[in-house]
């Protein structure tokens, strides 16, 4: 019994030892997989996505577009307008440009060649 006892003692040391360089082997693999020179390559990398995704969103946002001299015209109920010839003359509008709102009546609007002209 003392040698069974023996033997069985050694399979266990023998075991502890190879689950012990097993894990070893794998928390090196893991070190190496996330060393901090790789995890900063991979930080850089989405940080250049993450401000290439920025710029394009700032370029994109309204006020980006009211910036470059366009107006956001708005017909007197508020509604956007996106066609002329949705306002006849006199209408109401408010256009809204990168520095503040505008008020004005319509004396003019021409859809494809069509005119609608305040009539005097």
């Amino acid at each position: 019994e003392r040698g069974r006892l023996h033997d069985a003692r050694l399979r266990l040391l023998q075991g502890t030892r190879a689950q012990a360089r097993l894990r070893g082997q794998l928390l090196a693999k893991l070190a190496e997989r996330f060393s901090s020179q790789r995890f900063a390559l991979a930080l850089q990398r989405r940080g250049g996505r993450l401000v290439d995704l920025a710029a394009r969103a700032a370029a994109l946002h309204p006020q980006a577009t009211l910036r470059r001299g366009f107006a956001l015209i708005r017909d007197a109920d508020g509604r956007t307008v996106r066609d002329a010839g949705a306002l006849a003359a006199g209408a109401r509008i408010a256009a809204t440009v990168a520095r503040g709102r505008i008020e004005a009546t319509v004396v003019k609007s021409e859809r494809d060649g069509t005119a609608n002209e305040e009539r005097r």
